[in-house]
């Protein structure tokens, strides 16, 4: 066993020496560093993976800048920077098998990889196979009658090899025709066969210049969704590859196809001419395109590049659009082949490419139903203000050379944009259409919300909440399937999509039919609540709801009950007061231990709140209900009940404050305490008018403090109103007062007889002090 293992040791060395002297040859490295390179951990697992593994067919051998690499993944990178050396097995029987030392060399084959492949498909081509063709011992081999159909071939197999090599780089490339050209060219050519050939390449030439000059940027509208940056590239690439084009044709072979398709009155020449004259203009057209795009290039980019929420908003606090559209005004008046229709729809169409890209990315949808309502509903609702102000300002700059169309001056006078919103803005509108749509479930999916916490009153109340509870939980399954469905779910900001609108009617529809049970729940309840505050309680419980129109329906059915329960609680109002008003209260015991005017004045506020409070949600009722001759009565029964209160108020206000007049200060100055001469017994002479005034104002300072609007405070006269400020003085003087009549008066109660003539002078001081 060991010593099969150790041959077994040696015989995987010699495969990867196999390997090593093939990589030191194509890839010229030192032994040393070579050995270095296979003996790494990851290089030498890669290597023996290569050689064990029947399914791994492929090792390559990378180098990059600073380093090499060896690896059995075919998914090569972008960024190397010299060739690739690879080692493939090939198939036996539509099957690879492990390699060994017998099988090794019939088993791989090696060969470079290179960045631009085609390149070096020419260069080989050229330099190498047409070469080792043209050896004499080479071509003898073919007999002598296919000979030119086998150069004819060869030779169209380079020109397009060189033309498909030019147009992976962005390029024309013109092949020329396989002659040898004249140093000269003085008399016209007499052959048939190289005239032919040389009509030919013109023809050939004719096709490459057209295309090459008819390339557009609806091209790539077509292909997809290109945005402003791709325009900008594209006039560059046409620049250079038409600017390239007119060099070719200045090079002196070209020249003297040129000249020998003159000289020998080729029909082709003319046409050619005329054609290289067009490349002339269609150079200097998109030279010129190019010129005037380029400094709107940054602008370009602060739209593409506003991936995130700040700088999505910023393009409006920056200007961006307006600078956008000021220079695509200014490119519209100036320019000589970019002002035309076509070139500025397709500009701002793929601007709006790339401001909807941007949009998305700040929307993100992934990330939009995850988050809470209002948050998802203010990124959308952003989304749309920023993309709204992009087409504000694009409709000042049309209003504007609107306007510079009919009072511009002869020498500058530009034309108008006669361009249909549709054609500009269809993909835009599409797309702030999908985000109303989602706004109107996101701003749903709030309003549900609400459901989870109510509670409803009254006999059925609690029936009533559990089937809230319920349509609640319905909603939160359909909302979750419309944003994340089980059979798999799609970018719902992709306006290409066409499931969007199935499944967003299919959601409407489902809230439609929940919506609909709720109005009936309305209904019930109200039938249910007795007192109009509980009717507009129960609204308010519903509130968001009654906006939507199967709610709204049944609110508006149920607004004539609360407009005649509203005029039954006026009528109600109306007989109490009439009832109650000249009345000393002593009827309402409620109020039968204030003082009289305070609890008149209380009474009649009582009632002005009672009829008023719910006057301003009787006049938001709809307007049919508004309009009614119910309607009108109520209203004037309520204008007429208020002014009879407030009259009411005001004079009771105002007779209080007339009588206050009689209750001076001058009370004050009278004994504070009186001897009855019968009894002999002593009281607090505190007058009784003084202190019903002192309630009076302590009543009506309480109400003034309650009352929120300053034209229905109570004004006390500022005589009376200094007395109330002394108030907590006058209660501290009675209170000893108080204590000084009953020490005395029970003294003189339990006095005997005999003691009397003990405290004469004393009694006799007393007296004397009473009196003064």
């Amino acid at each position: 066993m060991g010593a099969e293992g150790k041959d077994d040791e040696r015989q995987t060395d010699k495969r990867v020496s196999w390997l090593e002297n093939r990589m030191q040859v194509a890839m010229k490295l030192k032994p040393g560093d070579l050995r270095k390179l296979t003996e790494q951990e990851d290089n030498s697992q890669a290597i023996k993976e290569f050689f064990d593994t029947a399914d791994t067919r492929a090792l390559f051998v990378i180098q990059k800048t600073g380093m090499t690499v060896i690896t059995t993944d075919s998914n090569l990178p972008n960024d190397y920077k010299k060739k690739v050396f690879y080692f493939m097995k090939l198939a036996e029987g539509g099957k690879t098998q492990k390699v060994d030392l017998g099988n090794i060399n019939k088993t791989i084959i090696f060969g470079d990889l290179y960045v631009r492949p085609l390149d070096t498909l020419d260069q080989y081509s050229r330099s190498v196979f047409l070469p080792l063709l043209k050896i004499d011992k080479n071509i003898e081999q073919i007999p002598e009658v296919a000979q030119p159909a086998l150069m004819e071939n060869v030779h169209t197999y380079l020109a397009h090899v060189l033309v498909t090599n030019g147009l992976c780089g962005g390029r024309t490339l013109l092949p020329l025709p396989p002659i040898s050209f004249p140093d000269k060219v003085d008399e016209p050519t007499r052959d048939k066969d190289l005239l032919y050939q040389l009509e030919s390449v013109v023809v050939a030439w004719t096709a490459q210049i057209k295309s090459a000059m008819q390339q557009s940027p609806e091209s790539m509208l077509v292909e997809g969704h290109p945005g402003p940056k791709e325009e900008l590239e594209f006039w560059r690439n046409k620049r250079d590859n038409l600017l390239s084009l007119e060099e070719q044709l200045h090079a002196s072979k070209v020249l003297k196809v040129i000249v020998m398709l003159s000289k020998a009155g080729s029909s082709y020449h003319k046409p050619f001419s005329e054609l290289i004259a067009e490349l002339r203009k269609s150079a200097e057209e998109a030279r010129e395109n190019y010129r005037f795009l380029e400094p709107l290039k940054e602008t370009f980019f602060d739209i593409a590049d506003a991936q995130d929420t700040e700088s999505f908003e910023n393009l409006i606090s920056q200007g961006i659009f307006k600078k956008l559209f000021h220079y695509v005004y200014i490119l519209w008046t100036h320019s000589k082949h970019y002002n035309t229709p076509t070139r500025l729809v397709i500009l701002i169409r793929e601007v709006c490419n790339d401001l909807i890209s941007s949009a998305k990315a700040n929307v993100n949808i992934e990330d939009l139903f995850q988050c809470e309502p209002d948050e998802a509903v203010k990124r959308l609702s952003g989304t749309l203000t920023v993309c709204s102000h992009f087409k504000t300002w694009y409709f000042h700059y049309k209003s504007k050379a609107g306007r510079e169309a009919v009072d511009g001056t002869e020498e500058v006078k530009p034309r108008s944009w006669k361009f249909q919103n549709t054609t500009l803005f269809s993909r835009l509108d599409a797309f702030l259409e999908r985000c109303h749509d989602l706004l109107d479930v996101l701003e749903t999916a709030m309003l549900f919300n609400r459901l989870e916490k109510v509670e409803i009153g009254g006999t059925q109340g609690a029936e009533l909440s559990q089937n809230i509870v319920q349509i609640y939980k319905e909603f939160l399954a359909v909302y979750q399937e419309f944003h994340s469905p089980e059979e798999g779910g799609y970018d719902l900001l992709n306006v290409e999509e066409p499931r969007f609108d199935h499944d967003f009617s299919a959601f409407r529809a489902h809230v439609r039919k929940m919506e609909m049970r709720l109005g009936s729940m309305l209904s019930q309840s109200m039938e249910d609540a007795q007192a109009l505050y509980n009717a507009f309680k129960l609204v308010d419980t519903y509130e968001g709801f009654l906006d939507r129109s199967v709610i709204h329906q049944e609110w508006q059915k149920r607004q004539l009950d609360v407009l005649k329960a509203y005029q039954n609680d006026l009528l109600s109002v109306q007989e109490c007061f009439h009832t109650f008003k000249d009345d000393t209260m002593s009827k309402l015991t409620v109020y039968n231990r204030m003082p009289q005017t305070s609890s008149q004045l209380i009474f009649a506020k009582g009632l002005f709140e009672r009829i008023s409070e719910p006057y301003q949600r009787i006049t938001e009722l709809s307007k049919p209900v508004m309009q009614s001759e119910l309607a009108i009565e109520t209203l004037n029964l309520q204008r007429q009940l208020s002014n009879n209160l407030k009259a009411y108020i005001h004079a009771c206000a105002d007779k209080w404050a007339g009588q206050v007049g009689a209750t001076s200060s001058e009370k004050l100055k009278l004994n504070l305490l009186n001897k009855d001469e019968t009894s002999g017994q002593v009281k607090v002479n505190f007058d009784p008018e003084l202190v019903k005034m002192l309630r009076e104002i302590n009543y009506l300072e309480i109400m003034n403090a309650s009352e929120t609007q300053e034209d229905q405070t109570f004004v006390i006269p500022p005589q009376a109103l200094t007395l109330y400020k002394m108030r907590d003085q006058f209660r501290m003087q009675i209170l000893k007062l108080d204590m000084i009549v009953s020490t005395f008066n029970t003294l003189m109660g339990n006095m005997l007889d005999v003691e009397k003539p003990l405290l004469t002078a004393e009694l006799q001081q007393f007296d004397e002090e009473l009196q003064r």
